[in-house]
């Protein structure tokens, strides 16, 4: 029963979910009220089809043609190509976010930051395995926690405590999965928490 749970809080907050979760969780939070329309599903589109869909169409060809053994890539050389690609893909789309949304700072910073840790992500995998999981949700929470202490007028406190408990869950999970060890869950939130915050912090 635990081991059903945890798969399914794996598959429910899967690091390619986060920028979409991401976005909404910014908007409905940061928006001064505005109504969610035809603008933001735009945008919402754009940030699922460049950090979801076109990573897992890759992702998918990479297993049906033998590049890599499964989809979860539990060996860490498998992890390199794949991220290396997925960086291209979340940088293209944060270069894109910055030519035509200039106007949307949160957008900008979301898809940035993603980028970013993505890129430090691959990096990192060259030499030290990490969970992709843990570098998503903590991201999320490393932007709530960059954001509130930019502007201490926020009321973040309810969806950051909320978030850190979902973060645990999400890294409790993956350990009693045995997908990672706690050192490479700990340098997940390190990698996801410090870019974002880090990122917000400079930048506003």
């Amino acid at each position: 029963m635990i081991q059903k749970l945890c798969k399914l809080i794996s598959y429910i907050f899967h690091p390619a979910l986060m920028p979409v979760v991401g976005y909404l969780l910014f908007f409905f939070l940061l928006s001064n009220g505005e109504p969610f329309g035809k603008r933001q599903t735009i945008l919402l589109s754009l940030i699922f089809l460049g950090t979801f869909v076109v990573p897992a169409f890759f992702l998918l060809t990479l297993r049906y043609t033998g590049f890599i053994s499964s989809l979860n890539m539990e060996d860490r050389k498998e992890r390199a190509i794949p991220f290396m690609f997925t960086t291209i893909f979340y940088t293209l789309l944060a270069y894109l976010m910055i030519k035509k949304v200039s106007f949307e700072i949160h957008v900008i910073l979301l898809t940035g930051g993603v980028a970013l840790s993505m890129c430090l992500t691959t990096l990192i995998t060259l030499f030290h395995k990490t969970s992709v999981h843990t570098i998503g949700i903590s991201g999320l929470l490393g932007f709530l926690f960059g954001f509130q202490a930019a502007n201490t007028s926020l009321e973040l406190l309810l969806p950051i405590v909320i978030l850190f408990f979902l973060t645990g869950m999400v890294m409790s999970s993956r350990l009693y999965l045995k997908a990672h060890t706690p050192n490479e869950v700990w340098s997940g939130f390190l990698i996801g928490f410090g870019t974002c915050f880090g990122i917000v912090t400079m930048v506003l």
